[in-house]
């Protein structure tokens, strides 16, 4: 927080070099520029560039950087300014001009840096406190902060460049211990268990590349076994007043059942030469480990979304799982009506839920942010969180953005609604990361891979929690 209010100073007192700047910079007698004074405005206004201010089609816009509340009412009013463009376009019975659609694009770009930045510092503070808790937890010995990242770093690397068990020092076994990164079968069929840290910046990497992950229920077991939800319909039935002296109704409750099993989903594998490995000064810990992530991300992402179920060896992804709205969308069109339609499709008690959100692409969204609530009503139907922690809404619900999910187009699932608590996925104990010393040897390489198993399904008892909006062909 301190570092954040220096921040905050610092970018006050670059705007304030450039008043300054402009104050001293011209000699009133002879109307000539002082070079230093000069140099001070401009070096400010490079390093409010630097700082990222959000500057627009408003001009430059005093914004504190690190402040959720300050850009939150700033995205408002970029959003007001949208809307007014679109709505005189309607009063006026046209489409858009070549000069107002280029400005709707910039304000929309905008628009989506601030959403950025706002997600990133929350997403930041969430992170600085569980990581607080974790150290706070895990020092057993009074390792600084810094002292603790570099020791990581140096066991990770010892990992993946020695065959076999590495030689770890005394400190870096106690912190090899502290985040029980331990080493499982030594040579080329051997792997080892991705430690605490690693597994989470991973975790991390999924939340970035899928907005399913963010928003399901996340099961982590300790085996691989089948493991069974579950499922129980009883909504056909229903109390009734019961007079004296007169026998009751029974009934039978119906038991159903979803599983889960543990598929291996396997990065590519990462070839990386003999000299490089011995090439103390290559940092082999973030190049091998960031290829691998990225792959294990992306292909969970894809996975969640498009996974065409247990008879194809796969999980069972979001388009598979949900059941079709029964929505009429045009081919190449996205409608309020449609909209509408999709989300009175899923029965109350699933919109009531906390989880209760759309998913939709990014292509999609731009599309909603266009829409208005009708024809004799210009409210837009997206409407942006001003308040600190309080979401953007579509038709007064949150939504999350996936990119795997398909764009407007003829017989493509571009939109999903429901309560995606429902949705559950499933991973085994750790990620493991595996060295192949002998496979490339005749080419003086060692290769890595890193793989993980998982499953998905929807907790679905026939009461149907997510739907999905398919367009005509």
């Amino acid at each position: 927080m301190k570092t954040m209010k220096r921040i905050t100073a610092i970018c006050l007192l670059a705007v304030l070099g450039i008043i300054i700047g402009g104050i001293i910079g011209t000699d009133p007698v002879t109307g000539l520029v002082d070079p230093l004074a000069s140099w001070v405005g401009a070096f400010s206004l490079q390093f409010i560039n630097f700082m990222e201010f959000p500057v627009g089609v408003f001009g430059f816009n005093l914004v504190d950087c690190y402040n959720p509340v300050e850009i939150r009412q700033e995205r408002a009013k970029i959003h007001k300014s949208m809307q007014e463009v679109l709505t005189k376009a309607k009063a006026e019975k046209r489409e858009l001009t070549t000069e107002e659609d280029t400005k709707w694009n910039a304000m929309n770009k905008d628009l989506d840096k601030y959403m950025a930045k706002v997600d990133q510092i929350e997403a930041q503070e969430k992170r600085d406190a569980e990581f607080a808790k974790d150290i706070e937890k895990s020092d057993k010995k009074d390792f600084t902060d810094e002292q603790k990242t570099e020791l990581r770093s140096q066991v990770f690397r010892k990992l993946i460049t020695t065959k076999g068990i590495p030689n770890f020092s005394e400190d870096e076994r106690k912190i090899a211990e502290e985040v029980r990164a331990q080493a499982t079968t030594p040579g080329s069929a051997g792997g080892y268990l991705i430690d605490s840290q690693i597994s989470k910046a991973i975790e991390i990497a999924l939340l970035n590349y899928g907005g399913v992950y963010n928003v399901s229920k996340i099961r982590k077991t300790k085996k691989g076994g089948t493991l069974n939800i579950p499922t129980r319909n009883s909504t056909a039935t229903k109390a009734s007043f019961v007079g004296e002296n007169t026998q009751m109704t029974g009934k039978d409750i119906a038991y159903g059942n979803i599983e889960l099993k543990a598929f291996s989903l396997k990065s590519n594998i990462v070839k990386a030469s003999w000299e490089v490995l011995q090439d103390s000064e290559f940092d082999m810990n973030a190049d091998i480990f960031d290829d691998l992530r990225d792959d294990i991300g992306r292909g969970m992402a894809y996975y969640l979304v498009k996974g065409a179920g247990h008879s194809s060896s796969e999980n069972y992804g979001i388009e598979t799982a949900a059941t079709a709205s029964g929505v009429s969308a045009a081919a190449s069109a996205l409608t309020r009506d449609n909209i509408v339609d999709l989300l009175h499709s899923v029965d109350i008690a699933y919109r009531n839920l906390p989880s209760a959100r759309f998913g939709l692409n990014d292509s999609t969204l731009k599309a909603i942010r266009k829409l208005t609530i009708g024809t004799s009503d210009d409210r837009p139907l997206w409407q942006p969180g001003i308040a600190a922690g309080v979401p953007d809404t579509i038709e007064g619900y949150k939504y999350f953005v996936d990119n795997d999910i398909d764009a407007i187009g003829a017989g493509l699932t571009s939109m999903y609604f429901g309560a995606f608590e429902k949705f559950i996925v499933r991973i085994v104990k750790e990620m493991t990361l595996v060295r192949l010393d002998e496979r490339y040897a005749d080419y003086g390489q060692v290769g890595f891979l890193m793989w993980m198993r998982m499953d998905s399904n929807l907790k679905d008892a026939g009461t149907h929690p997510i739907k999905k909006l398919v367009h005509a062909t």
